[in-house]
C-alpha cells in the first residue's frame, strides 16, 4: 500500500476541486482545497504538502505569480500546473519556474468523467523522488507532457 500524501488543490472551479478531491481521497491522500491564489498561499504557509495542483487562471492572482511564490517559499513542494487555456509558451514558462508538470484540463464534453482529476491516475507519494538539484519531483511522467500539450484532435 502506498503511504498517503498531503495534497493542495488551488483552483477556482468547484467541479475540478471536488472531482480531484474525490479521486485522490479515495486513494488515501489528504486533500485540501483553495479557490483562489491568496487562500492557497495561506494554506501552504500553515500546512505541509507534498503536491500542489495549481490552476493558472485564478480570480485574484495569476497562477504564474502563485507558482513563483510557491517555488521561492516552499521549493520542495511538487507543483503540477493545470489549465484549460494551455499554450506551449505558458508550459515552458511554468516549467522554468519550477513546475513539475503542466496539464491541460479536458475541454471536450465528458472529459472529467473519463479523467476526473488530470493527475490522479499517475500520482503516488513514491513517485516523488529527489532530483540531483535537491528539489523534489512528483506526479505525472514527464514523457507524457507532449501528449497533454498537444492532444489528438477529434
Amino acid at each position: 500500500m502506498v503511504p498517503p500524501a498531503a495534497i493542495l488543490i488551488i483552483d477556482d472551479e468547484p467541479s475540478v476541486c471536488a472531482g480531484c478531491r474525490l479521486v485522490l481521497s479515495d486513494q488515501g491522500h489528504t486533500v485540501d482545497m483553495a479557490h483562489d491564489g491568496r487562500s492557497g498561499l495561506e494554506s501552504l504557509a500553515k500546512n505541509h504538502y507534498e503536491l500542489v495542483l495549481l490552476d493558472m487562471k485564478l480570480p485574484d492572482i495569476d497562477g504564474i505569480k502563485v507558482l513563483e511564490v510557491i517555488h521561492r517559499e516552499t521549493p520542495k513542494v511538487s507543483v503540477v500546473v493545470m489549465t484549460g487555456y494551455s499554450s506551449v509558451s505558458d508550459a515552458v514558462k511554468a516549467m522554468k519556474l519550477g513546475a513539475f508538470d503542466y496539464l491541460s484540463k479536458p475541454s471536450r464534453p465528458g472529459g472529467w468523467r473519463r479523467k476526473t482529476c488530470p493527475c490522479a491516475n499517475s500520482f503516488t507519494p513514491s513517485s516523488i523522488s529527489a532530483t540531483s538539484s535537491g528539489k523534489t519531483r512528483g506526479c505525472c511522467a514527464s514523457s507524457r507532457r507532449s501528449a497533454r500539450l498537444h492532444p489528438p484532435r477529434p
